[in-house]
């Protein structure tokens, strides 16, 4: 009982930390871009870290991003023959293994994600303009590659121990037939 309220409440303040950078990353590459514009445009004066830092926050939120949509379910799935079938077993099953598959993927892309980190940091690469060591951004690389991979993870766990379908961890898969509508 208390390992899960611990998982739970992990998961929640990662899953806030996540929509937290997400927001902050887009606010800031929006005014960063917009500022430089009007900077430009009214005062002819460019600021030239402008486009180091864009670059900063499109890789940071890239990839905390790629994390989120993987623990809302909204991520790119191996869905061709998983949206066929319809018998709530087999769909089930399915979604372990593409999952499982998924997550070992994750984890080893994380895995070489921090050899390169780790390679970055020996040369001690800087921005040119900001000055600050490009490591320090590529760290994000990794850890979100494992957050996605734990995600992948929570979803096999959660689909083992429920009788329902789940896209994540979070997401449950509602199957709604083509001509439902109909």
């Amino acid at each position: 009982m208390y390992s899960t309220n611990l998982i739970h409440t992990i998961d929640a303040i990662l899953s806030r930390f996540e929509e937290i950078t997400i927001i902050c990353g887009i606010y800031v590459i929006a005014f960063m871009t917009i500022g430089n514009v009007l900077s430009r445009s009214f005062f002819n004066y460019s600021w030239i870290f402008v486009e180091e830092i864009c670059q900063i926050c499109l890789i940071i939120t890239t990839f905390v991003g790629a994390a989120y949509v993987s623990r809302k379910g909204r991520h790119i799935r191996m869905s061709a023959f998983y949206d066929l079938v319809t018998n709530d077993k087999v769909r089930k099953v399915l979604i372990i293994i593409i999952s499982c598959v998924s997550s070992l993927v994750m984890l080893f892309l994380g895995i070489i994600a921090i050899q390169y980190t780790l390679r970055i940091y020996s040369i001690h690469n800087v921005f040119p303009i900001t000055r600050i060591p490009l490591f320090l951004i590529i760290m994000w690389i990794p850890f979100s590659l494992f957050l996605i991979g734990i995600e992948y993870g929570l979803t096999i766990y959660k689909n083992i121990t429920s009788k329902d379908v789940y896209l994540s961890s979070e997401v449950k898969d509602i199957y709604e037939p083509e001509n439902a509508g109909e």
